[in-house]
């Protein structure tokens, strides 16, 4: 199999990441029992207030069992965290001048996904430290791949101005709510409907950028370091 092929092999295990979670996010939402951190009398999910932490609890906050919700939310971002690792290995292609900031970048992307698989293994409601530890884990060396993935991109002229730009608001709202985690987590202030709410923006930010990066890498697939890659920067076009 050579390298085209296996590429876009790990392009389709991206997009297919991003529309499973939004599957089995959407069963998940739809089957939660009730209960948010600032209202446990409501019914079902709230999209706005409640947290995706919510989805994996055992029991509801509610306090009604949580089955199958919590198994479709755990299902849905262990298979993401799957299509990450492929994610991590052909994003380089977007900057094929840049490889040692795509070396660096890959490693720290890798790494955040044991934070990932932690955040999954340990429900709110019964591993509530862990499950804070991991968060933290994941969102740091995430955070930290991204940076290099803006500068990568910045520096290498072959990579369009519009994926840099679309890659540059996930990393707003990416930093804005790991600011709202570490202002709740780490400085013990409250955990207000706007953390949860940007948590949703983030979400949706995410799964539109992992499509739009897995269609755009399929068409325009360069290797790193490629002599002649297929993307062109602005200038070559003139």
């Amino acid at each position: 199999m050579n390298r085209k092929i296996r590429s876009r092999l790990a392009c389709a295990c991206v997009a297919l990441g991003a529309v499973q979670f939004a599957a089995l996010a959407g069963a998940a939402m739809w089957y939660y029992p009730g209960g948010t951190v600032f209202d446990d009398s409501t019914s079902r999910y709230s999209f706005w207030t409640n947290s995706f932490s919510d989805l994996g609890r055992q029991v509801s906050i509610s306090g009604v069992s949580n089955g199958v919700s919590a198994a479709c939310y755990h299902a849905a971002l262990i298979l993401l965290v799957c299509s990450f690792v492929p994610l991590w290995f052909v994003l380089p292609s977007v900057m094929p001048n840049s490889c040692r900031i795509a070396g660096a970048m890959r490693f720290a992307g890798l790494l955040s996904i044991a934070g990932m698989i932690g955040v999954a293994l340990t429900p709110a409601d019964v591993h509530a430290y862990w499950h804070m530890l991991t968060i933290g884990i994941a969102s740091v060396p995430a955070l930290v791949a991204v940076g290099l993935c803006l500068a990568g991109m910045f520096a290498d002229p072959a990579c369009p101005g519009a994926v840099t730009l679309f890659t540059l608001g996930l990393a707003g709202v990416a930093g804005l709510h790991f600011g709202q985690y570490v202002h709740h987590f780490w400085l013990d202030g409250p955990w207000t409907p706007a953390a949860t709410a940007v948590q949703k923006v983030l979400a949706i930010y995410v799964l539109l950028w992992l499509a739009f990066m897995s269609a755009w890498m399929w068409r325009r697939l360069a290797p790193c370091g490629s002599a002649s890659p297929p993307i062109q920067s602005p200038a070559a076009d003139e």
